[in-house]
């Protein structure tokens, strides 16, 4: 990343809290694959990616989901709209918002705690049919 010409949207990057391993894979990895695949990256604005990672940390869109997000970027590029609301709009497109893994570990951990007596009573009855 330090000899990259992709530091300083690296460094605005983690500077507004993106996790420095997101932006590093994001910036040097996906773009370039993206690229190799025929995707007009240099397209999609630096607020544009910005916009995308901080939509990731948020929870509005899973990490794996950022190909196919700059892809629908880089085609839409030029359209109406902030760097935010064209984010939000490919987020809508692919399908909405994904379930972050925080939340999906809140609702394991809520059914767990709900079905512990259950458990405890059936032990490996508990897992298969009644």
């Amino acid at each position: 990343m330090a000899f990259s010409e992709r530091l300083p949207l690296f460094e605005k990057a983690v500077a507004s809290g993106v996790r420095p391993t997101l932006a590093a894979r994001t910036l040097l990895a996906t773009c370039r694959e993206l690229a190799r695949d025929g995707v007009e990256v240099a397209r999609v604005s630096e607020e544009e990616i910005l916009a995308l990672l901080s939509a990731v940390e948020a929870g509005r869109a899973a990490k794996e989901a950022i190909p196919d997000l700059l892809t629908e970027l880089a085609r839409t590029a030029g359209g109406a709209g902030t760097p935010g609301e064209r984010v939000d709009a490919a987020i809508e497109k692919m399908g909405g918002p994904a379930v972050s893994q925080a939340d999906v570990e809140e609702i394991v951990s809520r059914i767990v705690a709900e079905r512990e007596a259950f458990a405890r009573e059936k032990g490996m009855g508990a897992l298969g049919p009644p």
